[in-house]
Order: C-alpha cells, then sequence, then structure tokens
C-alpha cells in the first residue's frame, strides 16, 4: 500500500476534502478580484454579452465563447460591475474542482481524484483565468463533464449515458471552439486505449449528434474567419517550452509536476494492477498531448493558433497525472515533501499571478476625465483599444467631456484644439500584425502631433496617452 494510502486514507471524507478544495478554489479565484482594470479582451466580453438580439450574443466573435457569451448577458442583468461580471468565471472554476476529482475516481481511486482537485484549485494558470471576464474557466469545467460522461459511455452497457455525453460536449464546442481537440483526444484514447471495451454504436451515435448540433457554430465560424486569431505568433520552440511553463503554472511547477507524471508512468510493480494503471496513465496522456500536437502542427502547416489559454482544458489531466504518482509514493517524508513542493510552487506561481501587470484602463480613463475639456477628442490605436476605454469612462461617476473617435479624423483634425491619443503597444505578436498596428499608431501620432505640443505623456503598462494640444 503507497502512503498515500496509508497515511491519507480518506474514506468517507472524501467529499470532505473535495469541499475544502473547492473552498480553496473560491479564495484564490475571488482574491483580489475588482482591484485591476478590464483588460481588451474582457471589455470585449461585456460589449459582445450587451447585445439585445441572442443570435448577435452568441455568434458576434465567429461563435467562439458563444455559450458564456449568452450566460453573461443574463449574469449582467444581476450587475455590471468589474468584480461581479468575473464572479462567473470564478462559479465555473469552483465547479470544476469536483469534476476533475470525479475523473480522477473514476480512472484511480478517490485519493488521486482528491490530489487531483487541490492540484487544480491551486493551479497559478487555472486561477489567474478563473479571475478574468472570458469562458476559459466554463471550458475547463464543460470539458471535465464531457470526459466523465465519456468514461461513463465506456463502461456502462447501455444508452441512458450517451445523452448527457452528447449534451456536455455540444455545450464544450459552444463554448470554445476547440473543444473539438478534446473530443479528438477522446476518439484517440477509444481507439487505442479502451478498444476491448469500444461500444462503437453509442459512440457513433453520439459522435454523429455532436456533429449535427453544432453545425450552426461551424458554419457561423467558417463564415467569419480568422481574422480574430491573426494576431498569433508562429509556433517556435520556445513557445512550446513556454506553453507547459504557463499551464504548469511557473518553472517550479513544471518540474514538480514532471517528477510525479514520471513516476506516475513507471510500471507497478503488481501485474494485476499494471494493465488498468496503465490504460487510466495512457488515457490522460492522451488527453494532453492529442491536443497540443494537433494544435502545433496545425500552426506549423496550416497557419498559427498555438496559444496557452485555448488549451487550458489540458491542465486537470496535467493535475490528474500528477496526482496519480503522488498516490504512488512509498514513504511518508517522500509524500510530504513532494506535497510541501507542489505547495511552495503554487504559492510563487499565483504570487506572481496577482502580481502580474495588467492593462491599467481603469487609469487611462481616471486620467483622462481628470484632465479633459469640453470638446476634447479621443483616438485610439487600434480602433478596438476604445472599447475597453469606453467600458471605463462609462463605469466612472462623472462623465468625462471627451468624444471617442471611431474613425480617423484626417481632415477634421485641422479644427480641433486638443487630441488625445491612447496607443495599446502590441507585443508577442505575428511581426506583419505588428508591423501595420505600428503604422497605424505612427500616422495617427504623425496627424495628431501637426501644430500642436504634447501636454501629457503617460504610460499605464502596455497603454501609452498623450495629449496634443495647442
Amino acid at each position: 500500500m503507497s502512503a498515500a494510502a496509508r497515511f491519507l486514507s480518506f474514506g468517507r471524507s472524501a467529499w470532505i476534502w473535495v469541499g475544502a478544495a473547492m473552498a480553496l478554489a473560491g479564495v484564490l479565484a475571488s482574491a483580489f478580484l475588482p482591484t485591476k482594470s478590464f483588460w481588451l479582451d474582457e471589455a470585449m466580453s461585456v460589449r459582445y454579452a450587451g447585445f439585445e438580439r441572442l443570435p448577435s450574443v452568441a455568434f458576434t466573435d465567429g461563435g467562439n465563447f458563444a455559450l458564456y457569451y449568452l450566460l453573461l448577458h443574463g449574469w449582467l442583468r444581476l450587475g455590471s460591475s468589474d468584480g461581479f461580471v468575473r464572479a462567473l468565471s470564478v462559479i465555473a472554476a469552483v465547479l470544476a474542482i469536483p469534476c476533475v476529482y470525479l475523473v480522477g475516481r473514476r480512472l484511480f481511486d478517490a485519493r488521486v481524484g482528491i490530489f487531483a482537485a487541490f492540484l487544480l484549485a491551486t493551479n497559478a494558470f487555472f486561477i489567474s483565468y478563473a479571475q478574468e471576464a472570458r469562458g476559459y474557466t466554463l471550458f475547463v469545467l464543460l470539458s471535465l463533464l464531457s470526459t466523465f460522461f465519456f468514461l461513463d459511455v465506456l463502461e456502462r452497457r447501455a444508452w441512458q449515458p450517451a445523452v448527457p455525453y452528447v449534451v456536455a460536449s455540444t455545450l464544450m464546442v459552444y463554448d470554445h471552439l476547440f473543444g473539438a481537440l478534446v473530443l479528438a483526444a477522446h476518439i484517440m484514447s477509444a481507439l487505442s486505449v479502451f478498444r476491448r471495451q469500444l461500444p462503437w454504436t453509442r459512440l457513433s451515435f453520439c459522435y454523429a449528434a455532436i456533429a449535427l448540433l453544432a453545425a450552426p457554430l461551424a458554419l457561423e465560424a467558417y463564415r467569419h474567419g480568422t481574422e480574430g486569431i491573426a494576431w498569433v505568433p508562429p509556433l517556435s520552440l520556445a513557445a512550446l517550452g513556454g506553453f507547459f511553463v504557463a499551464v504548469s503554472g511557473g518553472v517550479l511547477a513544471l518540474l514538480a509536476n514532471a517528477g510525479a507524471a514520471t513516476y506516475a508512468v513507471l510500471p507497478a510493480r503488481l501485474p494485476s494492477a499494471c494493465a488498468s494503471r496503465a490504460s487510466a496513465v495512457t488515457a490522460v496522456l492522451i488527453w494532453i498531448f492529442v491536443p497540443v500536437l494537433a494544435c502545433a502542427l496545425f500552426s506549423l502547416a496550416v497557419r498559427p493558433i498555438f496559444e496557452a489559454r485555448y488549451l487550458i482544458t489540458v491542465v486537470p489531466m496535467l493535475a490528474i497525472l500528477a496526482a496519480a504518482g503522488l498516490d504512488r509514493l512509498s514513504s511518508r517524508p517522500a509524500l510530504y515533501g513532494a506535497l510541501a513542493l507542489f505547495a511552495l510552487a503554487s504559492v510563487l506561481g499565483i504570487g506572481n499571478a496577482y502580481s502580474a501587470p495588467k492593462e491599467d484602463w481603469r487609469g487611462v480613463a481616471a486620467l483622462i476625465a481628470a484632465r479633459a475639456r469640453p470638446g476634447d477628442v479621443v483616438e485610439c490605436t487600434p480602433a478596438y483599444a476604445a472599447i475597453p476605454l469606453r467600458h471605463e469612462l462609462d463605469a466612472l461617476a462623472r462623465p468625462a467631456p471627451v468624444t471617442i473617435s471611431t474613425a480617423a479624423l484626417d481632415g477634421a483634425a485641422d479644427r480641433l484644439a486638443r487630441i488625445w491619443v491612447v496607443e495599446r503597444e502590441s507585443t508577442g505578436l505575428r511581426s506583419g500584425f505588428t508591423e501595420a498596428l505600428a503604422t497605424q499608431a505612427h500616422a495617427m501620432t504623425t496627424k495628431a502631433a501637426e501644430r500642436r505640443g504634447v501636454r501629457i505623456d503617460r504610460s499605464f503598462f502596455s497603454i501609452r496617452v498623450r495629449l496634443y494640444a495647442r
């Protein structure tokens, strides 16, 4: 019996430990929730969710995050403060904790499930996206539900599990298009790991139903094109390595996860336990690497789409794999030492996530409101940077006497005495995309500087604000 089994035998108290993990995730995700300004993507979430017509809410972003925008549409009727809007992601993150426990218990046992619950609850990458008004934690929640019901379809000789699997998987794809990669990983594991118990008829029905239900989303995504991901830079070895550091929650967390995962992959000593455990470990490895490899190959062969947050469903699978390694530790000092290492890695990673600088649109709005005069015009570059700025200006108690221009001023600029130029700096993006934005920003500042001097020049992390006035 392993050290985890001897010294951490949870028994009937398993759900108490799961509840503790949920509470921990809730506390970590809620800390400092309203203190930071929305960044661009969060402001866009609120804008899209605020449309009146539900089809516009769902498909305005090419169908991506359709489910999240619809939920946020209803959520905004209850409140609109930054912290309250982000709380929807916190709720999804907390609900994902019992789901990862259930998947870990289904594959291994309750101890692995509980370890996985705590590892996910303290993962810095997961917590950072639980604090954003985006649909990533909902994506994690639905992917875990889909995986749990997938295992149910394989194990139960009945048609009943097929319905929740179809529902959860369809909702997952409607939340994020990369949910299709999760389904591809399920199919791959079914063909390679679970082929002896493969219910061909039920699975065929499930995937046919999912494809049919997701057809409107696929059509809308095709119509929308790839404009929304045109900024993604080409994949490189450095980016691939950075991905694993990011989803682990930092360098130390990556080392801890790699060590535990390696121990999980080692063959079991008892031959009777080897087959079932090896199958479970292999399935988890497939669920981790199939989405990553598919995304990487598509990025190299077609166009770049490799972005860490799009693959956030890998995080709970890493937690389950590391938990399986922890469960196999054969001595108390080794187990407690490993848990201490994971705890330290989580403290460092989450601390870095809390202190990481973000776009301070709230500070930009406060500066403009304090120094603006009637008749002032604000130009934003890129043009979509006006979305978070408008969000923060609208949230001020006293409206700022400015007009945000939605088009180039050109000749109209000659008649203006004061022009604010707000530039969102573009770093880490595809080179051609960055150069186009730089050209646009240069043209805008050149026009604003004609017969005007710079009166204010301030930076708010990745945002530069300049006031040109005569």
